[in-house]
């Protein structure tokens, strides 16, 4: 008799096996006839015998045959074809995800398909581990998985994103995993996205049907404005309102606040105020009241007169504050669009293969990298103008000469490879020594020491 979590699991297998039938594409001609004239014959004869040591042997080799120059084609006929040959026996399991890996980074648009023929292979090592390597067969089942619906997400397949959530979650649920929550959040995230894409959807078509339907135009107008804080958005369908006020409000509302006269903010912070009056979600109700309240502020800047305009703006500034939910959100600026997921929140829970690191390097630094992100440390001056990723860092050391951690899910620091980049400045690439120290799967060291005087400019990627 099965329990309820070897059911789930049960399930999810049967799930992961339907989802992962790998599909490969025909190669060019020219793709063909090149890996042809490598690997035919030897192709052949591994396929004549039933060996499992000659199939890896050449799905090994046509990795390694793989160069930065090697053709897109190409890349495909070798990754599709090394990672065919080694998922036959479970010992060539790591060789075809590494193919797939290899294929993900390489083809960006081939990414989702090829980590999504691994899951299979991840699945059936979990099963056959034990002890110790059984969790972490399973958390690396769970980071594919978990890649595989970041990915969906960022490319808009929220349907295809909700269902790869949902099996991550039942996976989450039979491990114990505490990422359980956070891909609860995103499913339900998805799911009010995807019913409000829906809802605009059928109001588009409501419009193409009949450019009349001046009810499905408020409708959508006030989708825009209101659960999506997006007014830029809204002004493309104003004119389907037939209201003239409307229109105008709107307009007023995609300019930056310093462009508008004090009247303008004073009229903004009125009809914000009143389509909050409309709005039954508190998060949605807070972002309006935000603006609302944004507006009245910029009034009651300008205008510094204590006449009845002002006394009116301030009281009305009090009930906006007033009407606030319990579970109040921090305040948006005006022309601020609220979008789902953050910047900060993918990179809390997307899985990450490749690190940008730009920085102002003085003396002798360290650059670590773990499982929840990348901290610093070193001896004299921290460094400066630190982006990670394109996000900015401020580095200030803590105890033990260390900074805080800039939070990444990394997971496992294993297969990191360090390239010093150039960028923009022209930096002299000679400048600096490097060492990196792979120290195990959760702690990874690049050891810059810039000897020259001043600070040097430094472009790294860790990518794996």
């Amino acid at each position: 008799m099965l329990n309820t979590r070897q059911l789930q699991f049960h399930q999810l297998t049967v799930a992961i096996l339907f989802c992962t039938l790998p599909t490969y594409a025909a190669p060019s001609p020219k793709a063909q006839k090149q890996f042809d004239g490598l690997f035919a014959e030897k192709l052949k004869a591994v396929e004549a015998t039933r060996q499992k040591n000659d199939d890896m042997g050449l799905a090994e080799e046509i990795l390694k045959s793989i160069t930065p120059n090697t053709s897109p084609d190409l890349l495909d006929l070798s990754c599709d074809t090394s990672f065919r040959l080694a998922k036959r026996h479970p010992t060539g399991f790591p060789l075809a995800i590494k193919a797939m890996q290899i294929l993900a980074d390489r083809r960006p648009s081939r990414a989702i398909e090829a980590i999504e023929q691994t899951l299979i292979l991840h699945e059936r090592r979990f099963r056959l581990a034990k002890g110790k390597e059984k969790a972490q067969r399973g958390t690396d089942l769970l980071n594919a998985m978990i890649f595989v619906a970041d990915a969906k997400r960022d490319t808009a397949d929220l349907d295809g994103a909700i269902i790869a959530y949902r099996r991550a979650i039942t996976l989450a649920d039979v491990l114990f995993d505490k990422r359980e929550a956070v891909l609860k959040v995103q499913v339900a995230k998805l799911d009010a996205r995807n019913r409000l894409q829906k809802k605009i959807d059928d109001l588009k078509s409501r419009i193409k049907t009949n450019p009349k339907d001046t009810s499905a135009g408020r409708q959508l107008i006030r989708i825009f404005l209101v659960e999506l804080d997006d007014p830029k958005t809204a002004r493309r369908y104003t004119f389907l309102a037939g209201d003239p006020t409307l229109e105008q409000n709107v307009r007023l509302a995609t300019r930056p606040t310093e462009t508008l006269t004090t009247e303008q903010t004073w009229r903004l912070g009125q009809w914000y105020f009143t389509l909050s009056k409309g709005t039954a979600d508190p998060q949605q109700k807070d972002r309006i009241l935000a603006r609302s309240e944004s507006y009245y502020n910029a009034f009651l800047s300008r205008h510094t007169e204590k006449d009845t305009a002002r006394k009116s703006a301030e009281k009305a500034l009090i009930v906006v504050k007033a009407t606030y939910s319990k579970r109040r959100t921090p305040p948006h600026s005006p022309n601020t669009i609220i979008k789902e997921p953050t910047t900060a929140a993918k990179r809390k829970t997307k899985v990450i293969r490749e690190i940008i690191i730009e920085a102002y390097i003085s003396g002798e630094t360290q650059i670590h990298i773990v499982p929840n992100g990348v901290y610093f440390s070193g001896k004299g001056t921290p460094p400066k103008d630190v982006t990670i990723n394109g996000e900015p860092f401020d580095v200030d050391w803590q105890s033990n000469s260390k900074s805080k951690t800039f939070t990444l899910n990394i997971v496992s620091t294993a297969g990191f490879k360090f390239t010093r980049l150039p960028d923009s400045r022209k930096q002299n690439l000679n400048r600096g020594k490097f060492k990196m120290n792979y120290k195990n799967k959760t702690h990874t060291t690049l050891m810059v020491n810039d000897w020259k005087p001043g600070s040097g400019w430094y472009k790294f990627r860790f990518k794996r």
